[in-house]
């Protein structure tokens, strides 16, 4: 047991060295947050999630997000034309089936002026986490989802109910959707096939070209054509979409084998941020695997 966890720390150790020697700063983030300054409607937590503390008549938060504090307390006090990076080995609180769950996070966010390399570096490194375990990386884009729902120009819940069908990647009912609110022609044409578009970015771009609007949505596309020669390997996917509004730009997700849900997650935020987390109890656990260069 003494020896596991032992272990369990080293691995941890040597994430963020690796993150020192990426040039990045350790952060601690504030154990609590102000109630008024974090978006429920912006993060994938519900409101019936979050660990709230009453001090007086204020009402806190018990961190439920990392992300929202450094959105909140960190980017404002860094001047436009500076960079920022910096990483993180928290812990973030939900309220879950009447118990209060600690959540063991890793992330790195770089701040400042972001450019098509910064992007390259953040995602090399991200994918470097999950380096040497059978992994699956898809990236995306908010802004192709965003000029389809131009096209559409619904009111905020029907935008909503729209985002959410293709975060879960429900076909059937998004194809009805597109029927019943008699959506753009050109959409309704794309739609029974958009979560068939994945693959290269140049397969992308080519299975794109056979729809009316495949030119325009193609546009959406043009900042990340650096992925088409990207040293990794990584699955492009212009259907990825996030419960996370904050997100403006690139998104990206990585999957361990036989783990259900994504055990990294990122993307460009606030116009002028990049970062990524890491579930890092999954993490540990898919390191143990033979071959895995973090195991110890």
């Amino acid at each position: 047991m003494n020896n596991r966890v032992l272990k369990d720390y080293q691995m941890k150790r040597k994430m963020e060295d690796f993150a020192l020697a990426a040039g990045y700063l350790p952060y601690e983030p504030s154990l609590f947050e102000h109630y008024d300054d974090f978006d429920a409607m912006s993060s994938e937590v519900k409101r019936e999630q979050l660990v709230t503390v009453i001090n007086g008549q204020k009402f806190n938060l018990l961190r439920p997000d990392i992300t929202t504090i450094i959105m909140n307390q960190v980017r404002p006090n860094v001047p436009a034309k500076d960079v920022l990076k910096v990483f993180y080995q928290s812990t973030v609180y939900r309220l879950l089936d009447g118990d209060i769950k600690a959540i063991n996070q890793f992330g790195m966010e770089y701040l400042g002026v972001i450019d098509g390399q910064c992007e390259r570096d953040v995602l090399s490194l991200a994918i470097a986490y999950l380096q040497d375990v059978p992994t699956v990386f898809e990236v995306g884009t908010t802004q192709f989802l965003n000029q389809i729902l131009q096209l559409c120009a619904l009111d905020p819940q029907k935008e909503k109910v729209f985002r959410k069908l293709v975060y879960i990647k429900n076909r059937e009912e998004l194809v009805k959707f597109g029927k019943l609110h008699d959506l753009p022609e050109g959409v309704q044409a794309i739609l029974p096939q958009l979560f068939n578009l994945r693959g290269s970015y140049k397969e992308v771009v080519t299975r794109l070209q056979r729809f009316a609007i495949g030119d325009l949505l193609i546009e959406t596309l043009a900042e990340l054509a650096y992925l088409n020669d990207f040293d990794q390997v990584v699955i492009f996917d212009p259907s990825m979409a996030s419960e996370l509004t904050y997100y403006d730009g690139i998104i990206f997700k990585g999957y361990y084998r036989n783990v259900p849900h994504a055990v990294l997650s990122g993307g460009r935020y606030a116009g002028n941020a990049i970062g990524f987390s890491i579930d890092v109890d999954q993490w540990l656990t898919a390191q143990k695997e033979e071959g895995s260069a973090w195991h110890i």
